[in-house]
């Protein structure tokens, strides 16, 4: 968050901020490594002893935590995706308890990254992104609300805006 040595959120903390119990998970023990947040991807798989394989467009990371992610935070979105030649993520999270929402924005356009921060809402100026999720519906197979889409806005440490309308599919499911 805010670099690319550390794989967790401390450096969104304001100086001298007591943190609760769901803060303290959230900044100090969720790890969210992101090795590849956007690129080329092959799969090649077998399953029921059927070769598989394609190619596409990929995301890698891996994270960790000493409980399930939905004790410590009431909601959460992860957002992902490759528009023309820019490639971005962003996070959004309501972290138990906390009086101030947490989001990341990851910005690369051709090879060259643009934003790579973690943020608590409203504390920027500059070099943050916003995330406005919109259109709430039923999804039947899945049992849960879904969003169809997401405006997300992102201001750059020079003051230049990049706004992305992403839509498909949003989907979240309650964690064992």
């Amino acid at each position: 968050c805010n670099t690319t040595s550390s794989a967790y959120f401390e450096s969104a903390i304001p100086a001298g901020a007591e943190l609760n119990a769901a803060e303290e998970i959230f900044y100090k023990q969720l790890g969210w490594a992101t090795s590849q947040p956007g690129g080329a991807a092959l799969v090649d798989v077998t399953l029921g002893g059927s070769k598989l394989q394609f190619a596409g467009q990929g995301y890698h990371d891996a994270n960790w935590m000493p409980q399930p992610i939905d004790a410590f935070m009431d909601d959460w979105y992860f957002l992902d995706a490759q528009v023309g030649p820019f490639d971005l993520s962003a996070v959004y999270a309501a972290i138990t308890g906390s009086t101030k929402d947490f989001n990341t924005g990851f910005l690369e356009h051709s090879g060259t990254i643009l934003q790579n921060q973690c943020s608590l809402q409203g504390l920027r100026k500059d070099d943050f992104v916003s995330i406005t999720p919109y259109g709430l519906e039923f999804d039947a197979p899945s049992g849960v609300n879904v969003m169809n889409g997401f405006i997300l806005d992102y201001t750059l440490a020079n003051g230049e805006q990049n706004q992305f309308n992403i839509t498909g599919l949003s989907l979240v499911l309650d964690q064992p």
